[in-house]
This record gives C-alpha cells, structure tokens and sequence, in this order.
C-alpha cells in the first residue's frame, strides 16, 4: 500500500537535513496539540501500514528515504534514524485524552535509553533504541535538533506540572520514580529499600537536565563569543529544569544545575534577554530560599531591571521576591515602587512589616508571621516563611534595643573642646560611654511577649515565651550532654579550643560580645548600672540575643555582663550620635559583608555571584570565577610530593 503522507514528510525531512534547518525541523516533528490535519492523515497511514507490529519495516523505509551525512552536506545519522521511528510511533499510538500516558509516551521520545548508552560512542552502527537527547548528542548534527528538544522539553514540563496539580490521575505512577538522575525507566524493580522517591515534576527535570548536559559539553564555540551550535539551547534547557526544580521545591536539584553553569557555561549576557531574565529569576529565588539575601537582592534587581514594563505578571512575580529580599536586608521598598501594578500583590503584606520593623514591635511581627495570618500563609506557600521570619526578627529586636537606648539608655553629655584639651572633661559622666541596659530591654521584650500571649491563646496555641524562648532558671545541661565529672569536660573543651580563662588566643573573641564573668553585687556601673537590681525572666535569653546581633554586625559595642548593659563602642572617636553609631543601618551591614565576599554590584551586573556567569568570572575555560558557595572547582597538584617526603 502507498503511503503518501509519509513519503511527502519523509522528503521534507530530507531537506532540512540537507541544509541543517533547526528551526523548520521543529515545526515538522510537532507534537503539541491540536495538530494540523495532515498530521492526523499521517497517524490513520501509519496505524494501517506500519502497525506496533512492524517497527523494523518502517525503519527501512526511513534509512532508505533519507541519505546518510557525509560531512560535507547534511544527512541523516543513525541515531537520528532511530528517533524518527520513535517520533512516527509517538504519532501512531498516543491518545491526547490520557494524559499520563501521553506524559509517558513523551518522555520516552525525548530520552528512552539507559544512561550506559548514553555515554557509549554509536561507531556508526544504530541503537537498538534511541530518542530526541540521543541524536542531540551526535558532534556534526545534533545542533539540527537542539529546537526539537527545547520545543519537547517545554511540553513536558507543562505536562508535568499539569499532571501534578491532579495527583488522583498520577497515584499509580509516582511511586515507580526512582531516584536515579539518570534513570527514566519506571518499572517497580528500580526503586528498594532506602531510594528516594522523586515527584513526577523531579523526574521530568532529570530528563530536561540530561539534555543541558550535552549542550553545555559543546566545544563548538568559545565560551566569550556569542554561542553556536549546541550551546544556543544551555540556558532555555537550565530554565525548563529549574521551573520544575522549585514547583517541586527540590534545592539540591536545582543547586547542581547551577553549579554546572557556574562552572562551565558562556556569560549570560550573550543570551536573549527571556533567557536572561528568567534564569536569574530562579537564581534569585534559589538564593533567597537559602537565605543568601544580599546575593539574591542584586539579581532580582538585575531581572526586575530586564523585564519589559509590558510583561506585568512576570514583573510581579520578579517583584514580590525582589521586595522580600530587600525586606530581609532592611531595605524597604518606596512607596513609588510599592505602587506599581506588579507590587499590588505584596504591598499589603510588606508594608505593616514595614512598621512592625522600624517601631520593634516584636509583638506585631510575630502575630503576622504565625500561621493562619494570612501573611504567613502566603510565605508559607512561597516556602519563604521562616526564612522572612528569622531575618525580620533580628532587625526587629534591633530596632527594639535601640528604642530602649532612646527611652532609658546613658547617653553621657558631650564636653566642650576647650575643656577637653585642658584634660578637664567635665563629669564623670561625660567619659563614659553610651550604654543602655540588658535588663531594660528584656522588660520591653516581656511587655510585648504579654501581648501576644492572648493571640496565641485565642488560637489554641503554647502561651510559653515567643520571642527568645524559655527562661532560665538555674544552669540546664542536656542529659545528653552530661559529665561525670561535668568541670574536667568543660576544661577538657577550654583546652581543646584553645579558650583560656584570661580571655586570650581564640578565647579573646569572645571579648567582643561578653566582657568577662558575671558579678552579682551592689554598686553601680557606667551610666548608673543595674546591679542589685532584680533581673527580668528574660534577662538572660535577652542577653544572648544582643550577643548574637553583635556577631553579626547589627550592634556596634559589647556586652558588660559585669554591669549587665551594652556598651556602645567608637561614638565619641567617629564624632556621630551613639544612636547611628551603636545600630548601623542593616543594609549597609549587609552590603559591606557581602563586599568582604568578593559580592560587587556593578550597574546591572554583580560580580562574584555564584551562579551568575558574568564576562570576568568567565576568564578561564569552563570559567565560573572560582569555586564560591558551591564548591568544586579545579585544584592544581603540580609540585604535589606524597605524605612524609620532606620540602626541597
């Protein structure tokens, strides 16, 4: 019998073989529906000459139809011969109605071979089955199909996502995913004991990745001049695997295709500006999940910045991370930017945050970030909560610290300059320095911790401290952690760190946050001192959550636990309030550490982001600009001697 339809696709094909037409090889090989016509003529041909029964005659057909390469003009190869079977048996059997089989059908068509023959050379002779990834891999005319592959990846992907939101329909499947990266058979003997199961969405991005891999090996062009080949398809492959990485939440996964960019792919700026801008979209959203705020800032900023005014529901998902991120580091959106349509959705949330934050209030924080406020709900559903909810709180008790230095702290009265030269400084009072008491603070933290307990109750919930967490009475000691002999463990740990009572050698950095043993007694201490007084419950959680702003850049002083206050160090040398000095502003906190990294913003670029391939970071092949967070890079073992051999 005649197939007509066939022999008019099979000749198409041969041409855009012949001239290496990507893009027109696409739009013949279509799966997506609803097709044209012609396709469904080709499905009743093939159905009624080349049944399931009769694959091998309709592979003759193909190899005689279509004339082999010969390195000079375009043809086909034999992997490509056995991805066309397939792609005419994907037309002949699949039912568009059944949507998991559908998914299945074309996930075998995009990457049906086991990861053996994946990496084994073909040595001219045909696989015994072969897919879409396979012929993308071939050195000469794999490039031909990169579009193929981009245009079947994104159909997988939607279906995945698709399928997932009905999981009634994918109950039977899921729990055949094995968790082998490379693995897309399904069959219940590749998952035991021990596998980790993947989600339907976590394995499709597996086979989306497994084709990033192969264009990111490409040679066929430096990685400094704009892409060829292959390499045109890393970024459009990286973004389909990361969308399915964060529906499924998975940030392993994810990390490893950044790493992989990171470590060999071409600066992003050589890309369109989708590809650009979706990428650093998901590189924010990975790095704001991970609580890298600063680094996250600096490419939402550079995506927001990218992103057409037009594109407004893309600029608004942009914008809500943007405006978390910033809302994490102390930088506040301005009532301009909350203005815009695409900030509509998290105005409303962020702006009480806004308040809470800059008055301390502790109390209105931690009600709108406790489920089911409808503002931790809404975190919780971006999988950001706790990650908000911990930044926001440092920068909130912060700002609770310095309203207790501005209500109750000893700010000592500036002397004049005359008098100062004349070594007569005036007061005592005038030599000291600014200070504000630790028990002071922790009765506001209680005053507002009195608030909340009634939100929480109404709700059902444990009324026990909310803000820095149980009160100590007496010295607790996990039964975990018990000694025998409970003060030679702990000089046993004093030695073996090198702390020494004196407060000298590493010992001496803990100096800088608490200045020596407690001393209960009367007398006073700087600007009046506590001592004598009765210590709050809260006093000593208090404490140790000044101690912890103070390592972290937020306080600028240290802690007397002899007088029981915090002292504000530098006011009178840097000639500032002690109010700017003792609290510097967490953005530039933040800005300054990341700085210290090697993390520079430069226009729309940032410099020594993990992650973010940029033209310097790419000096060197496979360039990712050293190893950074994610470990790896190369080690140079020249002039490496084995263990024991001596110098010279």
């Amino acid at each position: 019998m005649s197939t007509p339809t066939l022999n008019q696709f099979l000749h198409e094909i041969a041409q855009i073989l012949r001239t290496k037409d990507g893009p027109r090889l696409q739009d013949v090989l279509a799966v997506e529906p609803p097709l044209p016509p012609i396709y469904h003529t080709l499905a009743t041909e093939l159905r009624q000459i080349y049944p399931e029964q009769k694959t091998k005659p309709l592979e003759e057909k193909c190899e005689t139809s279509l004339p082999q390469e010969d390195g000079d003009t375009g043809g086909s190869w034999p992997a490509f011969i056995s991805f066309l079977v397939q792609y005419f048996s994907f037309l002949r059997d699949v039912n568009p109605s059944h949507l998991v089989d559908t998914h299945e059908k074309l996930k075998s068509l995009l990457k049906s071979v086991p990861h053996f023959l994946l990496t084994a050379p073909l040595n001219n002779t045909k696989p015994p089955f072969s897919s879409c990834i396979l012929a993308l891999s071939d050195s000469s005319m794999g490039s031909v199909v990169l579009e193929t592959t981009i245009i079947y990846s994104r159909l997988l992907s939607k279906l995945s996502i698709g399928l997932e939101k009905h999981p009634e329909l994918t109950a039977a499947l899921t729990p055949r995913l094995s968790s082998f990266p490379d693995t897309t058979s399904t069959s219940a003997s590749s998952s035991g004991p021990g596998t980790e199961r993947l989600t339907l969405s976590e394995s499709s991005a597996n086979t989306i990745r497994d084709a990033f891999r192969r264009c990111l090996a490409d040679r066929s062009s430096p990685s400094s001049q704009p892409p060829t080949g292959k390499k045109r398809g890393i970024y459009a492959l990286a973004n389909l695997s990361l969308k399915l990485f964060a529906h499924s939440h998975n940030l392993r996964l994810a990390e490893q295709v950044f790493h992989s960019i990171h470590s060999s792919a071409p600066p992003l700026y050589l890309y369109p500006a989708a590809q650009r801008v979706t990428y650093l979209f998901y590189l924010g959203h990975y790095l704001l999940s991970c609580s890298y705020f600063y680094r996250s800032f600096l490419v939402l900023s550079a995506a927001y910045s990218q992103t057409h005014r037009q594109a407004t529901h893309q600029r608004g998902k942009i914008a809500t991370h943007l405006i978390l991120a910033g809302v994490c580091l102390g930088r506040f959106a301005t009532p301009l930017f909350l203005s815009r349509p695409e900030s509509q959705g998290v105005r409303g949330h962020v702006e009480p945050l806004y308040r809470a934050v800059k008055l301390g209030d502790l109390a209105d924080l931690r009600v709108r970030l406790a489920l089911p406020h409808p503002t931790a709900t809404s975190l919780l559903r971006m999988r950001l909560l706790f990650q908000v909810r911990d930044a926001l709180e440092d920068i909130c008790f912060r700002s609770l610290a310095r309203r207790a230095f501005l209500l109750v702290g000893h700010q000592p009265a500036p002397t004049s300059s005359a008098s100062a030269s004349q070594g007569q400084g005036g007061s005592g009072g005038s030599r000291a320095a600014p200070t504000v008491g630790v028990n002071e603070v922790a009765v506001l933290v209680g005053g507002l911790e009195g608030r909340v307990r009634g939100y929480l109750e109404a709700l059902g919930e444990e009324t026990r401290e909310v803000f820095v967490g149980q009160v100590f009475e007496g010295e607790f000691v996990d039964e975990d952690l018990r000694d025998d002999d409970e003060e030679e463990g702990v000089e046993g740990l004093e030695g073996g760190f090198g702390v020494q009572g004196s407060g000298e050698g590493q010992g001496g950095m803990l100096r800088q946050s608490i200045e020596g043993p407690e001393q209960v007694g009367d007398g006073g201490g700087p600007g009046g001192g506590t001592r004598g007084q009765a210590l709050h419950p809260l006093y000593y959680a208090t404490e140790s959550r000044l101690a912890s702003l103070i390592h972290q850049g937020l306080l600028h002083g240290y802690l007397s636990r002899k007088h029981r206050r915090f002292v504000v160090l530098g006011a009178k040398a840097k000639g500032r309030p002690a109010k700017e000095v003792g609290w510097p502003a967490p953005w530039e906190v933040f800005k300054r550490e990341g700085e210290s990294e090697g993390v520079i913003a430069d226009g729309l670029l940032a410099r020594g982001v993990e992650g973010w391939v940029t033209e310097e970071s790419n000096g060197a092949p496979g360039g990712g600009g050293g190893r950074g967070k994610f470990g790896g890079g190369v080690i140079n073992l020249k002039g490496a001697r084995p263990v024991g051999q001596p110098v010279g």
